[in-house]
């Protein structure tokens, strides 16, 4: 039986070559070989597996400015037209091949003088010149870039030079205020990336709307990429999951939200939303699942629903009502309890598959029976959970 080689795989890393003799020491391996074996082996790609997703590590969180500050632009505080680059690590990408480079500890770089008529946008960029793949670069080596807008009237910003990913963008006015920079002038553009498998961190420069760069690629979520009313109820981030299988961020886990009311009344014959909710929009698909306490005091023997619906008392139900009638079985097969009795908790259900955010009602429909007033006690409450679809 015989085996053989077949063909040739692109290389190996690390290999050395025969040096003579059959002594193989000789150096074997490319900076393009590390490039494009190792490093890009190693992180998140993004169009296909041949290409990098090319941006800032996330690494350091500063508590006190709420932000990563990973390769983060300040202004220098005096005020200048000086900038403040602070440490941090990206994958920049050159003709496909990611590259690998860091500022090692906070750099101060002057930009050039503003323009004396109109104002303009610069870029301040990470970029990496290689003479050995780029003959045509600017010098050789990873260096801080500025890239100068045009100035006018109303400045757009410039084109991003090759090899260079933006870490902010500069306003400059015109004349000497626009060397006099401050923080106001400066637009946070770092994107996030990460290595294979390891969640991405969000971060000012990306988007919720920007795919996802593989099958069941993470991205992690703070700050502005969270809803406010998320972060008040806990949630200050968030952890979703690309498909390719339909294109889409989902969600990873079920957000929890609660709310009881105290004791109040409604009149007999009358439709009621007995208390609503807000759900804000998490950015992925889901199912809202009810839950709601229902404590109701009752006059006389009425009969009534009990039921979470979306948008307004008469709008679409999730899942099946509490029907109670006193004396007789709900429709949870339990019978009703007499006049001026409790009731207990129910579970109402799950909805449709939702996007966006959605108003839920907990309402009272359908009144029957003596007349009179059907009040409703401190416990009275729902809980919906958010539950990724």
């Amino acid at each position: 039986m015989a085996s053989s080689s077949v063909g040739n795989l692109a290389d190996a890393i690390p290999l050395l070559d025969d040096a003579g003799g059959g002594s193989y020491i000789r150096g074997r391996n490319t900076a393009a070989d590390i490039r494009a074996g190792l490093v890009l082996g190693l992180t998140a790609p993004s169009a296909s597996s041949a290409s990098a997703r090319q941006g800032v590590f996330g690494r350091k969180w500063n508590v006190s400015s709420d932000r990563w500050e990973d390769l983060f632009v300040r202004a220098d505080g005096s005020p200048t037209r000086n900038v403040i680059v602070q440490a941090g690590t990206a994958i920049v990408t050159k003709s496909g091949s990611p590259y690998i480079t860091w500022v090692a500890a906070d750099t101060t770089v002057q930009l050039s003088n503003s323009n004396g008529a109109n104002p303009r946008i610069d870029l301040v960029c990470a970029r990496v010149c290689d003479k050995g793949t780029t003959p045509g670069d600017p010098v050789h080596g990873p260096v801080i870039w500025q890239e100068e807008g045009t100035p006018a009237g109303s400045p757009v910003a410039p084109a991003t030079p090759a090899g260079a990913i933006v870490l902010a963008e500069v306003f400059r006015a015109a004349g000497a205020t626009g060397d006099q920079l401050v923080q106001g002038n400066i637009t946070d553009k770092r994107k996030g990336t990460a290595w294979h498998g390891t969640p991405r961190i969000l971060l000012p420069g990306d988007s919720l709307a920007d795919a996802g760069g593989y099958h069941d690629e993470l991205r992690r979520r703070t700050g502005s990429f969270v809803a406010a009313p998320l972060v008040t109820a806990g949630y200050i981030d968030l952890i979703d999951r690309w498909s390719d299988e339909d294109s889409k961020w989902h969600g990873t886990q079920e957000l929890v939200h609660a709310a009881e009311l105290g004791a109040n009344s409604a009149l007999e014959f009358v439709d009621y939303s007995v208390m609503n909710m807000v759900l804000p929009d998490p950015g992925w698909d889901y199912r809202i699942v009810s839950g709601v306490d229902w404590h109701g005091l009752c006059g006389s023997p009425v009969t009534f629903t009990v039921s979470a619906k979306l948008t307004s008392i008469a709008g679409t139900q999730i899942g099946r009502p509490f029907v109670y009638s006193a004396g007789s079985a709900g429709s949870d097969g339990v019978a009703g309890p007499p006049a001026h009795a409790d009731l207990n908790s129910f579970r109402s259900g799950r909805s449709a598959v939702l996007s966006g955010s959605q108003t839920v009602h907990m309402a009272v429909n359908r009144f029957a029976g003596a007349s009179g007033v059907r009040t409703w006690s401190v416990g009275t409450g729902m809980t919906l959970r958010q539950v990724p679809a």
